[in-house]
């Protein structure tokens, strides 16, 4: 996950799961700040800035890695604009990143990556 913005090359499912995993929590934690100091008014306007900040850079991360997977599938990553259809564009884009097993050899994108978790040693 060293090219976390990059949109070329490719990635497994299980690589695509973390980043859409840490997507998700860190939104609803954007989420949950803006809710609560939208209260307060004193600090309205600078959780807004970060809300705004912030999402923006996970909808990058999120888009980067799923053109990263449709790459992985064969498809180009213009099947990532099937999410921006309300609703069923965006569970076509899960279904096909989440359920469709790569390509085992290189494709025009290139070759399949080993995606490797690296633990502490104490953890080994």
């Amino acid at each position: 996950m060293d090219d976390i913005y990059d949109f070329s090359g490719r990635i497994g499912r299980a690589e695509w799961a973390i980043i859409n995993y840490i997507c998700m929590i860190v939104s609803f934690v954007l989420i949950w700040r803006y809710v609560i100091f939208e209260v307060c008014e004193r600090y309205a306007s600078m959780e807004a800035f970060i809300f705004y900040v912030g999402m923006g850079f996970l909808l990058c991360i999120w888009s980067a890695a799923c053109v990263k997977r449709l790459h992985d599938i064969g498809v180009d990553g213009r099947h990532l604009l099937w999410a921006l259809l309300p609703g069923i564009g965006v569970i076509y884009i899960i279904g096909r990143c989440g359920f469709q097993p790569g390509d085992e050899c290189e494709n025009l994108y290139g070759s399949p990556r080993e995606f490797k978790v690296h633990l502490p040693t104490e953890l080994r």
